[in-house]
């Protein structure tokens, strides 16, 4: 079978940390993820059911430069090339930019970003403004963040 029919067979991309000072943990972190979602995938193309999947929403926190857009990035090229994504891109967003002036429109606003990034990586930056905002607005945006 060639590595194109089947995306398990081909070591998922994490090049963009290799070399990476500081890096080198998460390029493992994520390599270990990675065999472990290439099992799911055998198990649930063998019929079984995937209660608890290995790593749905990965989150980045850390500070500025320390290469979360880069981790991002690596994550979206090896969940593309397992299959899991379509595209693999990195999408950013701005979280100033999904807080509407009611909860509805910052549900309309996040929903919208969600939707145009189907199939990629959607990295919210400065997520942490998040906890600064009124009642009603941060629990709606940190939500995304700790849940």
């Amino acid at each position: 079978m060639s590595s194109r029919a089947n995306p398990m067979s081909r070591p998922a991309d994490t090049s963009a940390l290799i070399g990476l000072p500081g890096l080198e943990t998460v390029e493992r972190q994520i390599e270990e993820v990675v065999v472990v979602l290439q099992a799911e995938q055998q198990r649930r193309q063998s019929g079984s059911v995937i209660k608890r999947p290995a790593w749905e929403k990965p989150r980045f926190r850390r500070s500025p430069g320390s290469g979360k857009s880069r981790t991002a990035a690596a994550v979206g090229r090896a969940y593309k090339d397992l299959g899991l994504l379509s595209a693999g891109r990195l999408d950013q967003v701005s979280a100033a930019e999904l807080v509407g002036a009611t909860r509805a429109e910052t549900s309309t606003l996040m929903a919208t970003a969600a939707k145009r990034t189907t199939g990629s990586v959607l990295m919210i930056n400065d997520a942490h403004v998040w906890n600064n905002l009124p009642d009603a607005a941060g629990t709606s945006c940190g939500s995304c963040t700790r849940s």
